[in-house]
C-alpha cells in the first residue's frame, strides 16, 4: 500500500488502526478533540507531513459539526425504538 509514494506495510496499518480506536474514544467529549490527539499519532505511524496534518485538521472542522449531529440523532433514533421493546420486557 503506497501512500503519497510513503511505503505502509500491513503491519503499519494494523498498529495504526489499533491506536486510532484507542485514540478515538479519548476525545469524545471535547468539540473537536479527536483530531487533536490524532494527529501525534498520524505523524508517528503513517508518517504524515505537517501539511498533510494542517490539512486533515482543516477539512476534519468542516465535517465535525455534521457528523456530531449525526451522532446524536442516531443516538435519539435509537433510543426511541428501544424504549417501547424496554417498555414490553418490563411488564412480562
Amino acid at each position: 500500500m503506497n501512500f503519497y509514494d510513503i511505503p505502509i506495510s500491513n503491519q503499519q496499518f494494523l498498529i495504526f488502526a489499533i491506536y486510532f480506536t484507542l485514540t478515538k474514544f479519548s476525545g469524545a467529549g471535547v468539540p473537536g478533540g479527536t483530531i487533536l490527539v490524532m494527529l501525534p499519532v498520524l505523524e508517528k505511524t503513517l508518517g504524515f507531513t505537517s501539511e498533510m496534518c494542517s490539512l486533515i485538521t482543516s477539512i476534519y472542522i468542516v465535517i465535525d459539526c455534521v457528523t456530531s449531529s449525526v451522532n446524536v440523532a442516531g443516538n435519539n433514533i435509537f433510543a426511541i425504538y428501544i424504549y417501547p421493546m424496554y417498555k414490553k420486557l418490563l411488564k412480562i
